[in-house]
């Protein structure tokens, strides 16, 4: 008889917060989580954009302060993939240089100098048009050395930033996320408690011996 008041107890004591409460608890903390990672991954497309501004405008120490803000950034925060960045101005930037330095070292050659007379006022630099003039100029001309032709362009993937954000971050989206586990491992294992006690009260009940009749 005692052991049967001690489950009874037991199930009062897990009875007194309803599953349908931890249910809709854990709702709103899923919602919650939502609308957090969302921010997150907002957070990241700023300081992505923030990066792609700067690559703009051209400053080096601009753009290494805005690609350390986002991997700073991701680094601390989940739900930041798809952060890459390609500094495709910089390489126009430094690929423009090694054009300029190649023609301007090979204007001793009347056909280079020639060539570069004649595609330099098209274009305000030595970019990816001087270069395509320039092929353009001198296969009109027959074969002959184009200081353009072989030269080496920077590697692209030097200009390719891309940051692994952690599966759970220590931020309010993780610790959302964390409060779910949670709330989802104790409906767990109040469900099981709950039919192992049910289960073993109705033993106790069978076991219970049956009073003698007067």
């Amino acid at each position: 008889m005692a052991d049967i008041r001690t489950v009874k107890r037991a199930l009062k004591r897990i009875s007194r917060v309803r599953t349908w409460q931890l249910v809709l608890l854990l709702i709103l903390l899923v919602l919650a989580a939502a609308a957090l990672l969302r921010l997150n991954n907002i957070g990241m497309v700023e300081r992505r954009d923030a990066v792609i501004a700067a690559d703009a405008k051209g400053k080096p120490e601009d753009i290494k302060a805005a690609l350390l803000n986002l991997q700073h950034y991701v680094a601390h925060h989940m739900n930041t993939d798809g952060n890459t960045v390609y500094l495709q101005k910089q390489f126009d930037r430094d690929s423009a240089e090694l054009v300029k330095k190649a023609v301007e070292t090979s204007r001793a050659n009347p056909i280079n100098k020639e060539v570069d007379d004649i595609c330099r006022p098209q274009y305000s630099g030595y970019g990816q048009g001087y270069v395509e003039c320039s092929r353009a100029e001198h296969a009109k001309r027959g074969p002959g050395k184009n200081p353009v032709a072989t030269l080496a362009l920077p590697d692209g993937d030097n200009y390719r930033y891309s940051y692994a954000p952690p599966l759970l971050s220590f931020d309010l989206a993780g610790w959302v996320i964390i409060a779910i586990i949670i709330i989802i491992g104790v409906i767990i294992v109040r469900t099981i408690a709950l039919w192992c006690l049910l289960l073993i009260l109705r033993v106790k009940r069978r076991k219970r011996p049956t009073p003698p009749q007067s």
